[in-house]
């Protein structure tokens, strides 16, 4: 499965490495770039915005800090919904 997760901090992070452990394609975004390399280095792909992650995904995770970073996310000018959602499904 392809999934994409929007946000890689503690819990983000954690539910990326079980998704890799099982072998799903993973693709990743995060405000701070740095808190990504672990996945990275496991075989997730960076995406350079929230946007791109979704592209090609087919389950998109977001696990964001607060309110004011799902608006930037989902809404910003290359936010998820800058992406084409359709048939996607979306966890929060």
């Amino acid at each position: 499965m392809k999934i994409a997760i929007i946000g890689t901090g503690r819990m983000g992070s954690a539910m990326a490495e079980r998704l890799l452990d099982h072998g799903h394609s993973l693709t990743v975004w995060n405000r701070t770039a740095g808190k990504s390399q672990k996945l990275l280095d496991r075989g997730a792909h960076w995406a350079d915005t929230p946007a791109q992650a979704v592209a090609d995904s087919e389950v998109v995770i977001s696990v964001l800090t607060d309110a004011h970073a799902i608006t930037q996310a989902y809404t910003g000018p290359s936010g998820v919904l800058r992406a084409s959602v359709a048939g996607k499904l979306f966890i929060d």
